[in-house]
């Protein structure tokens, strides 16, 4: 069974060396071998290899199992399993472990049994369904359901902490006529170079993300309402700036925002609401600028 299953095994004494590993360690580690010969062939028992001090420790196998080694063995679990991400042999891999206690016929500990399972494959398919389910396949943007998720986990952290937070409501002007116009595929262009735009000048603590067909709303945490206009200007006139290429034509777009801080007792659809709000009153007093609103109480 040691020898036959696929999965690398390893068995570490008391002393942190390696005592023995399977073909399938034996390859993992990139080392080759023949079934067996750790512990089989002429040489290679336990006891002449201690002797003969050719017993390396099993971290300088794998070097980034070191501390969880390390804290497996002076707790008190019988066993762990847990996973790791790290870079082996070049590439970025992840890895399930399985630690258990090997215990000697008088029940004292006597080392470490370490199975790993290759798990990279499995583990980049979930992040890229989890891309697949939060993620506008247009714009790369958080998309609706997830922005609204990820804003109301914001709000509720203002209203435990009393700290500040802003919201912006960006919408296309005249959208439909760059549609109309220069066809959808220059459209999506002007989606793409929007979303493009506001992810370099937004804060990595900032959420992000299109709430409608040109519409898109930012959530700026432990940020006044001061603050979030002058970032609401700045993303104004660097849009206004941006050239999309229109079969010839040099397309360029404006946007009207709508910008509110949120009172500490308001929920999220107020404060989206008195935003929107405040969107709409951009819209009709000429476009391409922003506005503050105030949250509806």
């Amino acid at each position: 069974m040691f020898e036959s299953t696929p999965r690398p095994v390893f068995l570490v004494d008391e002393d942190g060396l390696l005592d023995s590993m399977n073909l399938s360690a034996a390859h993992f580690l990139g080392l080759g071998g023949d079934s067996g010969e750790m512990y089989y062939s002429e040489g290679h028992s336990t006891i002449d290899r201690k002797a003969k001090g050719l017993r390396k420790p099993f971290e300088s196998y794998l070097p980034w199992l070191k501390e969880a080694v390390s804290s497996f063995s002076e707790g008190d679990f019988s066993s762990k399993r847990l996973e790791i991400e790290t870079n082996f042999f070049g590439s970025n891999q992840y890895f399930e472990v399985f630690f258990a206690r090997m215990l000697d016929v008088s029940g004292k500990f006597s080392g470490i049994l370490t199975i790993i399972d290759d798990i990279t494959k499995r583990k980049q398919l979930e992040f890229q369904l989890n891309y697949l389910a939060t993620t506008d396949a247009l714009t790369g943007a958080n998309n609706r359901r997830h922005f609204l998720e990820r804003a109301e986990d914001e709000v509720s952290r203002v209203k435990r902490y009393a700290r500040p937070l802003s919201f912006l409501m960006l919408d296309i002007d005249h959208f439909k006529e760059i549609n109309d116009t220069f066809g959808h595929a220059v459209g999506d262009d002007v989606l793409r170079a929007l979303s493009s735009e506001c992810k370099k000048l937004l804060r990595k603590t900032d959420i992000f993300g299109r709430v409608g067909g040109e519409e898109f709303a930012a959530i700026l945490p432990e940020t006044t309402l001061e603050v979030a206009t002058q970032v609401a200007e700045r993303i104004r006139q660097a849009l206004a700036k941006v050239e999309i290429d229109g079969h010839g034509y040099s397309v360029l777009f404006t946007v009207s925002i709508g910008i509110v801080e949120q009172e500490y007792h308001q929920n999220l659809s107020d404060i989206m609401y008195s935003a929107d709000k405040a969107l709409y009153e951009a819209k009709k007093t000429g476009r391409n600028k922003v506005v503050i609103g105030n949250v509806k109480t």
